[in-house]
């Protein structure tokens, strides 16, 4: 079979080209550190990349979520507090104006106080955050409550019904939702009538409205009602601290899963760096023997065939 000097040629470019081209991917693999750059590289692995990229994003979005969440709920247990100081002076007042101490003067002082601890309540379930009302329910754009009247007359209502839940999403399949609506801390909880049925109790006992001869017993039973709703507020606090210590747990979860997702992703795509180190150098080595091979052939001439 005769080999002319074309096809020696061609046979040494390919060979050049060859080694050239590893030689170039192993120091792509060093400068990048990435064992899977495109889906040829590794079509098994580079698929299982695709869906921890997609994982790991998601769960960002978790932790983003539980964050929101946990900002909420602790807002809200404030405002809980507050509503539970609230309601606890209002029950000291009714204690003490129950009393055969108290008078017409100190029973409009503390008609007075309790007019103002409802619209303090009121302003509370209009609280804000993050630029809507917190406890709106599904109308989080509209305020959820309004106080009008004085003494006997004073009520309250609420237009927008202060009701809804807004769930958010904290894991693949787990929801859970942040915090009460408004109707559940201040309506269904009886925390705004019990306040306004102790204002008209000791507004009613008190000239110049004509004192009714049970007016004590509406104090007592305003009272009773402002005890009640202690209790079931301190039940949303309880309620509060279990979707906090969820969350928390949550979040943990959420932390330790990603950690272990990300070395698993790691092992998947990145290089080890000795074995890539290893791999340049001999790819490196053989690049350049076959230089030295092909320039020793294509400098061989008609006089060192006739030699």
């Amino acid at each position: 079979m005769r080999i002319t000097t074309n096809q020696i040629l061609l046979t040494q470019l390919h060979g050049l080209q060859s080694s050239s081209a590893a030689l170039l991917e192993a120091q792509e693999r060093v400068s990048s550190g990435l064992r899977v750059r495109r889906m040829s590289d590794d079509p098994t692995a580079a698929h299982s990349v695709m869906l921890n990229d997609g994982a790991l994003r998601a769960m960002t979005q978790y932790r983003r979520n539980i964050e929101r969440a946990q900002s909420r709920v602790l807002f809200e247990d404030q405002v809980l507090g507050q509503v539970g100081s609230l309601l606890t002076r209002a029950r000291e007042l009714a204690i003490g104006q129950a009393s055969a101490t108290a008078n017409t003067e100190t029973r409009l002082a503390a008609a007075a106080e309790v007019e103002e601890i409802l619209h303090s309540l009121v302003q509370l379930g209009n609280t804000t955050y993050g630029g809507e009302f917190i406890f709106g329910g599904d109308q989080g754009q509209t305020a959820p409550f309004a106080v009008a009247g004085s003494r006997t007359t004073l009520t309250w209502g609420t237009p927008t019904g202060a009701a809804g839940m807004r769930p958010t999403q904290i894991g693949a399949q787990q929801s859970l939702t942040p915090t009460h609506d408004g109707a559940s801390i201040f309506v269904q909880s009886g925390v705004l009538d019990a306040v306004r049925e102790l204002a008209v109790a000791l507004a009613g006992a008190a000239p110049p409205v004509t004192p009714t001869p049970d007016a004590v017993q509406n104090i007592n039973a305003a009272q009773a009602r402002i005890d009640a709703a202690l209790q079931a507020v301190q039940g949303l606090v309880g309620e509060t601290g279990a979707r906090a210590n969820t969350l928390e747990l949550t979040l943990a979860n959420l932390g330790a899963f990603t950690t272990s997702l990300q070395a698993f992703q790691s092992e998947l795509r990145d290089v080890d760096i000795e074995v890539a180190v290893t791999e340049l150098v001999t790819r490196q080595t053989a690049y350049q023997a076959a230089m030295l091979a092909s320039s020793k052939v294509l400098n061989l001439s008609l006089t060192d065939y006739l030699r």
